[in-house]
């Protein structure tokens, strides 16, 4: 079964995104660093570039 699209997996990466949103609005990172950070967790969390839950 494919746990991509569970609740619990789409929560989990949406609050990482969301933490990754406040290190940028707080100049804490920088726009290539938040790039890559939301690449890095669409792939930890399985989704593809696509995907409607994809940062």
């Amino acid at each position: 079964m494919n746990d991509t699209y569970t609740v619990k997996n789409i929560l989990n990466h949406r609050t990482a995104i969301a933490s990754i949103d406040t290190l940028f609005n707080q100049g804490t990172i920088t726009q290539a660093e938040k790039r890559e950070l939301y690449r890095l967790m669409n792939k930890k969390y399985g989704f593809n570039a696509s995907s409607i839950f994809a940062a």
